[in-house]
């Protein structure tokens, strides 16, 4: 029950991230924000605490959620620090953005998935 109940509180706490981290949030949104933070808690604290699967059926690869969870808390943390770095710029958000640009123009080569969403 414990382990159900951390996974709950770090899936709403992935979910609240860029509403934590962007300046400028309403109080309409935050509150939508920590409703749909409060409903993915609980249903995948209802997940990982019953004995059969509820509605989606996660909880058979340990290791691939752990990665999953991890590169898309990393993923949402970037973005929504580079997102807050064009309102408020600070070093670390300039050095995000240089990198991302570095890694986008590494990607973008002829006939890549990345040129052909940008054409």
């Amino acid at each position: 029950m414990t382990g159900a109940a951390t996974r709950g509180l770090l899936v709403a706490l992935l979910i609240a991230t860029p509403a934590l981290l962007l300046p400028g949030a309403d109080a309409e949104s935050s509150q939508i924000t920590v409703l749909l933070a409060f409903v993915a808690a609980i249903l995948t604290f209802l997940e990982y605490n019953s004995r059969q699967p509820s509605i989606v059926e996660f909880r058979d690869a340990p290791p691939f959620n752990r990665l999953r969870f991890i590169s898309l808390l990393f993923t949402i943390v970037v973005l929504s620090l580079i997102a807050r770095g064009q309102v408020t710029p600070t070093l670390l958000t300039g050095a995000l953005a240089s990198l991302g640009t570095i890694l986008g123009n590494a990607l973008d080569f002829p006939y890549s998935p990345v040129r052909l969403v940008v054409l």
